[in-house]
Order: structure tokens, then sequence, then C-alpha cells
């Protein structure tokens, strides 16, 4: 039953088009909530190539995933692993499978490729549009940190990296999001920059003293503070950032 006022989309899997000729066309309802992204990055100094790798996609008016992917070293050879797990678990998200399902199978695809020489800290958000409730999955990744209108809070897993241990299970996580909240995700060599024995705690309280400004800028501004601590990046350096809203 299509309740009056909504706004429906074509389902990415079905014609967009009507034609003459008899078909089936599937709708999907759109979601109360948007995401804005940010990505800032530098790689480890001397290297041309970031080992880190991250997407942002979004199922029309459904899910948003926020992806990134922490290739062991630095360097191509990083680079090119890292990316090849992030694309791997787009596409099987994309393809259907719930976040879990697909976390398990990039986990079995590292080892059948003998990947455990060269594990990989994946780290994946998913935004149900709808509810703006967010699922965090993580194999070995750093924190990921929500900034909401009471503070920062810190989401956190163990550090296990994918591929590293046959049968690892992923961490998943969830909270709700509200209008105007961020989710900002890391990569270890931002959080190991920042200074003291408590990078969280220097993260988080960073992010409260930070005024209002754009995804974009707000992850360039967190990368230009982690570095502000080191003479040079010593580790692929990269950070996300995605702010929801609730549509008018």
């Amino acid at each position: 039953e299509v309740v009056p006022g909504t706004k429906w989309n074509p389902a990415r899997d079905s014609r967009s088009i009507i034609t003459r000729q008899p078909g089936t066309v599937r709708f999907e309802e759109e979601g109360e909530y948007q995401l804005l992204y940010g990505a800032a990055r530098v790689p480890r100094q001397g290297e041309r190539y970031s080992g880190d790798n991250y997407t942002f996609c979004e199922s029309p008016g459904s899910q948003a995933m926020i992806s990134l992917c922490d290739g062991m070293g630095c360097g191509e050879q990083a680079g090119q692993e890292s990316r090849q797990v992030v694309e791997l678990t787009e596409g099987l998200l994309e393809a259907g499978f719930g976040p879990r399902a697909a976390f398990k199978l990039v986990n079995t695809v590292l080892l059948l490729a003998g990947a455990e020489q060269h594990p990989a800290a994946l780290d994946v958000s998913c935004v149900d549009l709808y509810t703006g409730v967010l699922d965090v999955m993580k194999l070995g990744a750093a924190p990921t940190f929500v900034l909401g209108q009471e503070g920062a809070e810190v989401l956190e897993a163990g550090q296990v990296p994918a591929g590293i241990l046959n049968g690892a299970e992923p961490v998943m996580l969830s909270r709700k999001l509200w209008d105007g909240d961020h989710v900002i995700m890391v990569t270890d060599g931002v959080l190991d920059a920042l200074p003291g024995e408590d990078k969280e705690q220097a993260m988080c309280q960073y992010l409260e003293s930070m005024e209002f400004m754009t995804p974009q800028e707000m992850a360039e501004q967190i990368l230009e503070f982690a570095l502000s601590f080191v003479p040079g990046a010593r580790d692929d350096m990269t950070v996300l950032t995605a702010a929801i809203w609730k549509k008018e």
C-alpha cells in the first residue's frame, strides 16, 4: 500500500522506462535521510601511492555505504590489494548480500588467495536512509567516531586484520543517527599520529571543538590536525566523513 505524499524511485535492478510493451517496474520508497560525504588522504612520506582505498555508494533512496580498506604496508602493492578488497565488498553488497555475509565472503577470498601474508583492515559503515540507523562492520579496523549534539562517541572493535585468521568474525556495531550527526572513519595512520596515550580521546576532543563545516572541509581539517603532530606522514593516512540530514 502506497502512503500518500511519499516518494518512490525505480529499483536499481528494475527497468526504469515505461514503453508500449507490457512489463513490470519495481519501485523503492525514497528514504527520509540523505548523506553528504568528504574524504582526505595522504600517502606515507616518500611514497607516491597510498595503500588505503575507499568508496561511497548508495542504492537509490534506501541505503548508503562507506567502505575503507587499509592495505598491509604502504605503496602501490598495498594500494592494489586494498582496492580489490573495497571493490569486492562493494560488489557483494550491491548484488544483494547482507553485510555480515559479504564480510565472511571477503575474508574467505583473502584466505584462499593466500592473503594472510598481506592482511587488510576492512571498515564498512552502512546507513539505512529510511531509519537513520548506522551499522558499522569491522575486520581489524581503527575506531569509527560519531559526532552529535551530545559530543563524540567511539565505536571500536578488536584488532584482527581480514585474512589473518581462518573464520575470523567481523565485529558488528549499530547506532541510531540523528539529523546533523557526522560519521568519521580513519585509518590507523591518522590515530597513531595523535599525541598522548589515549588517541581516541584526543580525536574526540578535537571533533567536539570543531565549528560547523561541510564534510569535505571536516575531512581536510582532521587530516591537517593529525599531520600537525608529526614531521611527515609515517603511514598512509585517510579520513572519511559523512553528515546525515533529514529531508525537508
